[in-house]
């Protein structure tokens, strides 16, 4: 794979009074995504005509549109540099955001520059942990691209047959979760790998922070489970979690999860006893239309995106 080195179709930089004026801009449209910056107070919007990045701070916003960035499935941060990948329909945006570092924020003087990566069907992102690479998955094949940032170069691990929901790297390890069900591991070493089968499709992968353990949810049950490689099984935690679970994420300090479930956002403490366990569920009212969230890299607050044009700090 080789990466189309392009420029932005339009540049749209703007100083907005607050985030109302946001909310004003992108009334009507069918949002699609949210994600918090790795270390700075920015997050990025996915909606039908580019994706919106806004700098709380000092309240300045710059969109990134071109014709090759439609049908907007996911957006990641790099986690150290200043990078932002997007996945479409039609490939992976690339987006390198070249900006004076002395400047109040990183969206003021931005000269974006994007790298196109043409795959079909992108349903799923995850840097590694170091950064070096960019895992690619897609809804029709279970084959993982492996996109190396510095040299632009890529490999394939995994095999056809169904295609991806979810990839995370955490631990040294490459989790791949597959539509219909299944949970692949890969150790990023030798690239070898561990195949679990499960009652469901697997969503939500979030390691928790200072274990080695890794949780997940399935399609279909109000349960989340734990995983850790030495033991190669996956087991229950105890407890109920929600109504209708359909999602959730874990707080960057591993005490907290927020929880999208038929019902709206709830947030659910958790207890490392040695294993973890979940307390007590606080609800949020009126949360019914939240669609995508994020937690703020600080786990202070989580930023929610509901539809139409609503965007509302939990």
């Amino acid at each position: 794979m080789f990466a189309d080195l392009l420029v932005p179709e339009k540049l749209e930089q703007r100083q907005l009074r607050s985030i109302h004026d946001l909310q004003s801009e992108i009334k009507g449209e069918r949002n699609t995504w949210i994600e918090w910056h790795p270390y700075k107070q920015v997050f990025a919007l996915g909606h039908p005509h580019g994706v919106i990045l806004y700098d709380l701070g000092c309240q300045y916003s710059l969109t990134l549109t071109h014709i090759k960035q439609q049908d907007i499935s996911v957006i990641k941060w790099h986690p150290y540099i200043p990078m932002i990948a997007v996945g479409t329909k039609k490939g992976v945006c690339l987006w390198r955001l070249f900006y004076d570092s002395e400047d109040a924020s990183i969206l003021s003087k931005t000269k974006p520059l994007m790298e196109f990566l043409p795959q079909n069907d992108v349903s799923t992102l995850s840097f590694s942990e170091d950064g070096q690479l960019l895992a690619i998955g897609n809804y029709r094949s279970g084959k993982v691209i492996l996109y190396d940032i510095a040299t632009q170069e890529s490999a394939f691990v995994g095999r056809f047959g169904p295609g991806s929901t979810e990839l995370l790297f955490a631990n040294d390890y490459l989790y791949q979760a597959i539509s219909g069900g299944g949970l692949i591991i890969w150790e990023t070493f030798e690239w070898t790998n561990t195949h679990l089968q499960t009652q469901g499709e697997v969503h939500s992968i979030s390691p928790l922070s200072g274990t080695k353990l890794v949780l997940f949810g399935l399609r279909g049950q109000d349960v989340i489970y734990q995983i850790q490689m030495e033991s190669q099984a996956p087991s229950k935690l105890l407890g109920q979690v929600g109504r209708g679970l359909i999602s959730f994420k874990m707080e960057p300090g591993g005490k907290r999860l927020v929880i999208r479930d038929q019902q709206g956002i709830a947030f659910v403490g958790v207890r490392q006893e040695p294993l973890p366990v979940l307390e007590q569920i606080q609800r949020v009212q009126g949360t019914q239309s939240v669609r995508s969230y994020d937690w703020s890299r600080q786990g202070k607050s989580v930023l929610g995106l509901g539809w139409p044009d609503k965007i509302t700090f939990l």
